[in-house]
C-alpha cells in the first residue's frame, strides 16, 4: 500500500509540471527513511481505519483536480499533509523516537 500511496503523490507532483516539486518528492525517502514510508509504520495497529483516511483523502485531492478547482486541490493536499506530518510527529512522541518541528505555511 505505501507504494500506491507513493505512486498517487507521484501523479499529482507530475500534474503539476513543476520539476523541483516532483525531485523534492522523490527525495523524500532520503529525508525521513524509507521505513517511515511504509504503511505498516503509520497504521500501527489499525491498518483498515488507516486505509480509510488515506483513501478518503486522496479520494478528496483527486476530485478537486478533475474538477479543476485549483485552490480546492491545494486546500486538500495540505490538510493531508498535515494530517500525516500530525500523525508521525505523534508517534515519534509516542515511541521515544524525539521530537521534531515542522512548520506549515
Amino acid at each position: 500500500m505505501a507504494d500506491l500511496n507513493f505512486a498517487f503523490h507521484r501523479a499529482v507532483a507530475r500534474a503539476t509540471q513543476n520539476p523541483f516539486y516532483v525531485t523534492t518528492l522523490e527525495m523524500m525517502p532520503n529525508f525521513v527513511g524509507a521505513d517511515r514510508l511504509t504503511t505498516a509504520n503509520f497504521a500501527g495497529e489499525d491498518l483498515p481505519e488507516c486505509m480509510n483516511r488515506l483513501h478518503a483523502e486522496h479520494t478528496s485531492i483527486f476530485e478537486a483536480i478533475a474538477d479543476r478547482d485549483p485552490a480546492r486541490a491545494r486546500t486538500e493536499m495540505e490538510r493531508h499533509i498535515a494530517a500525516a506530518r500530525d500523525f508521525v510527529l505523534e508517534r515519534q512522541a509516542f515511541t521515544g523516537g524525539g521530537h521534531a518541528h515542522i512548520a506549515m505555511s
